[in-house]
């Protein structure tokens, strides 16, 4: 599994993006899920399959979680983690 948070995922997608496709950036997009490694390293080559024939080798999402952490450290007895 990868996690990542959004604005990681923005900043890499438009240094990768303005490599082969700079009019795409900044514009809407939708993640489906995940493909086999081979056939996206295949489409990175120029050697890309139509979108039809690509969702037959996509894993779409089971789930979304939210991923929150919390400082770690010392606090007062008086005062919850997370709360600074």
């Amino acid at each position: 599994m990868v996690m990542v948070h959004r604005n990681e995922f923005k900043a890499e997608l438009a240094r990768v993006l303005s490599e082969v496709a700079p009019v795409v950036i900044g514009k809407n997009y939708l993640v489906l899920g995940t493909i086999e490694k081979k056939i996206w390293q295949k489409g990175l080559g120029g050697h890309g399959k139509p979108l039809a024939e690509m969702l037959k080798y996509l894993a779409d999402f089971k789930h979304q979680y939210g991923l929150q952490c919390e400082p770690g450290g010392w606090y007062p007895v008086t005062q919850e983690p997370g709360k600074v």
